[in-house]
């Protein structure tokens, strides 16, 4: 993976962005990578086995329910399933054991509850 920090998507204060940047603190500098299928702002984004999975977001008048995901290996993009509702300014988070997005996008409101068993020492 891409060592350092990624900008991917955003707004540049007249439309939405689909660029994705990589910066290398060795070298204090920033490198552009392959720009996403999509331009979006507000995205939702999930790193899973080093793959930048993208969800949802706003494209300058309405939100999409875009999905797509990035490899850094091959420097390439991909769709992927659409998630079921268009969304923006959603938030995700890598759960070991349990579905994650690369399953299926839930609306923010509508997540199941998962019970997390603790160890009772």
């Amino acid at each position: 993976m891409h060592q350092g920090d990624q900008k991917i998507g955003g707004f540049n204060g007249i439309n939405p962005l689909k660029s994705i940047e990589t910066y290398n603190p060795k070298t204090n500098t920033w490198r552009r990578l392959c720009p996403m299928l999509t331009h979006r702002s507000n995205l939702c984004l999930e790193v899973i086995e080093d793959n930048f999975y993208v969800v949802g977001g706003f494209m300058g008048i309405t939100n999409t329910h875009c999905a797509e995901v990035y490899c850094p290996r091959t420097d390439t993009w991909r769709y992927i399933c659409k998630s079921k509702m268009s969304s923006v300014g959603m938030s995700s988070c890598v759960v070991s054991g349990i579905p994650n997005m690369v399953d299926f996008t839930f609306p923010r409101d509508s997540l199941p509850q998962y019970r997390v068993e603790r160890d009772s020492k």
